[in-house]
């Protein structure tokens, strides 16, 4: 299967293949199981990567950047979520888009749907760049992530600046992923992920060896998307000329429909974000960089539960929305139950070894003992895991259906509460209390609300 898959991500000449014609394929829902099959393979053969690679770098880099340097370095790949609010959603509403094109097999509409969003974002990418050359070092980073020595601090404007133009490089770029995921080809999207994580692990080594700064350590891993997202880009507009991007495409009707989807998108992913990083965010600014350490290593833990959730729901979002397009309400009701009972059997196993047997294995991995979390983070931690999967399984069918509002309201005033009860509390409650504090006023209110949404949508289908 891997050997399939493999050859299915890499080989470049392939991707987007053309969608096969009603008489060579009459199951749509057959078509749609098969490329969610691929895309979550091809994510699995990735999350074994990013493991893999995690597994050797994280006790090299914490070995030589030491507790506090690490903990920064953490802080910043926290900030990477945040910083995906400046694509003001277009990339969610572009997505949603080209998949109701995929549903009526309309070639004409994409050029321009692409072309207009892409401007924006190259704009957007240019005002980030003046943003870290010209504003950065005036920005009081010293309140954002706390640090305990004069050296630490003396490295925050350096760091932030390699961050913000990294990220400024991969953001035009970063619209590959959203075209491959609206086709159904998330296995191309990984390919691009995988290798863009086999060179930031190379870049890790690489500064370990020539003991570079840690500015250089924050700045690869968030440029290595950008080259694999330009070939496979390359690659795409090659095979179809239909989706390259022109100038003379760019279409403000096209980019106002585009926002129509794209800005609740953007509230409902800035929510979503706010919840997940909110934590970091406070643990880093109220309890310091030094705190981050055990926080991170037990979400690197859930991690290889919450990273095959993802790949196995990812899939689902277009999949929904072209199966809305066609009507076929039937598949979408058995794909969404099928979903939870994954998402459930995975979440819950993983979480139960984690609470067991989290600690020992920080122990063995880091070598560290002051770096292992108490037993009441991970358990927090855990318990988070499994009301984030009933989360994941009920947004990927809402944000396939484009259904958006609701959690542009709800997500963003959950996480707001959640965040400013920890800001007030976390210096006493600690780590542990902070997570405890997100999941039972964020994610399970949040949970009860989308529960609802999904009830309804179903109402309206019978």
């Amino acid at each position: 299967m891997i050997a399939t898959v493999s050859k299915a991500v890499w080989g470049a000449t392939g991707v987007l293949r053309t969608l096969p014609d009603a008489h060579r394929d009459a199951s749509r829902s057959g078509l749609r199981y098969r490329r969610i099959a691929q895309s979550a393979a091809a994510g699995i053969l990735l999350k074994l990567i990013t493991v893999s690679t995690g597994f050797i770098s994280v006790p090299l880099a914490l070995r030589y950047l030491g507790k506090e340097q690490f903990g920064i370095w953490m802080a910043f790949m926290g900030f990477v979520s945040i910083l995906q609010f400046t694509d003001l959603g277009l990339g969610i509403g572009l997505q949603n888009r080209l998949t109701e094109c995929d549903g009526t097999d309309d070639r004409i509409r994409p050029r321009a749907l692409i072309s207009s969003t892409l401007a924006v974002l190259v704009s957007t990418a240019a005002l980030l760049v003046v943003g870290a050359l010209f504003i950065i070092p005036a920005a009081p980073l010293e309140y954002i992530v706390r640090t305990a020595t004069d050296a630490a601090r003396g490295q925050l404007v350096p760091c932030a600046r390699a961050f913000v133009l990294a990220f400024a490089t991969v953001l035009p770029f970063g619209l590959v992923q959203y075209i491959c995921n609206a086709y159904q080809r998330g296995y191309v999207t990984s390919g691009s992920l995988a290798v863009a994580n086999l060179l930031s692990f190379a870049g890790v080594l690489i500064g370990i060896g020539a003991r570079l700064p840690l500015w250089w350590f924050i700045f690869v891993a968030t440029v290595a998307p950008a080259p694999a997202y330009c070939a496979v880009g390359a690659a795409i507009l090659n095979r179809k000329p239909w989706l390259r991007p022109a100038s003379g495409a760019v279409s403000l009707r096209e980019l106002r429909r585009v926002m129509r989807l794209g800005l609740p998108g953007f509230g409902a992913q800035v929510g979503g974000t706010l919840m997940l990083q909110g934590p970091m965010l406070v643990i880093v600014s109220v309890l310091g960089a030094t705190a981050v350490g055990p926080f991170a290593l037990s979400q690197q833990l859930l991690s290889v539960a919450n990273l095959l959730l993802n790949v196995l729901m990812a899939p689902l979002w277009p999949a929904y929305g072209e199966a809305a397009t066609r009507r076929d309400t039937m598949w979408i009701r058995r794909t969404f139950v099928r979903s939870l009972r994954v998402s459930f059997v995975v979440a819950g196993a993983t979480s139960l070894m984690v609470a067991l047997f989290g600690r020992t294995v920080i122990q063995l991995w880091t070598g560290r003992p002051e770096i292992v979390p108490t037993m009441s983070l991970l358990t927090a931690c855990s318990v988070w895991a499994v009301v984030l999967a009933w989360n994941r399984a009920c947004l990927m069918l809402l944000n396939g259906l484009g259904r958006m509002t609701g959690q542009a309201i709800y997500g963003l005033l959950l996480p707001a509460i959640a965040i400013t009860l920890s800001f007030h509390f976390g210096s006493v409650i600690g780590a542990a209390g902070v997570v405890w504090i997100t999941i039972i006023f964020g994610e399970t209110l949040r949970a009860a609300f989308v529960g609802a949404e999904v009830f309804l949508v179903f109402r309206t289908f019978d």
